[in-house]
């Protein structure tokens, strides 16, 4: 079954209704997606929470590596690098590439950028394994 068909995520499940429904666009080796993030999803006043922008990069390199190989994958690890506060509402840019997969692993990384100005708010790089088909 393709994993997007019944899909109830709360990234970017088109149906989940309290998810942000991200849309995730090919492009070359990777995925983009635009997103502006509502207020129930900030941490401090204003601001994105961190587990979500971490949820946000995580779903772009599942996505990236989907793309990519056709596999269906689950995170082995995950390591996030905030840069800057994102601000709820305003658009954001999500972008990941994935690697080609080796001995059921592909690497992966991802980036949040400001849609305006194009300044890096957070990026990530993980390591995904394939489910068995």
């Amino acid at each position: 079954m393709n994993p997007l068909e019944d899909n109830p995520c709360i990234i970017c499940g088109p149906d989940n209704p309290i998810g942000l429904r991200v849309r995730y666009v090919p492009e070359g080796d990777g995925v983009v997606a635009r997103v502006a993030v509502r207020e129930d999803f900030q941490g401090f006043r204003g601001v994105v929470h961190g587990g979500v922008l971490t949820a946000l990069l995580d779903d772009a390199m599942w996505h990236a590596v989907f793309h990519r190989t056709g596999r269906s994958t689950v995170t082995v690890d995950l390591t996030t690098r905030f840069v800057k506060p994102a601000p709820v509402g305003t658009e954001l840019t999500v972008t990941a590439t994935a690697e080609a997969m080796r001995h059921r692993l592909a690497h992966a990384a991802a980036t949040i950028r400001e849609a305006a100005t194009g300044a890096v708010l957070a990026q990530a790089e993980g390591r995904f394994m394939a489910q068995p088909r």
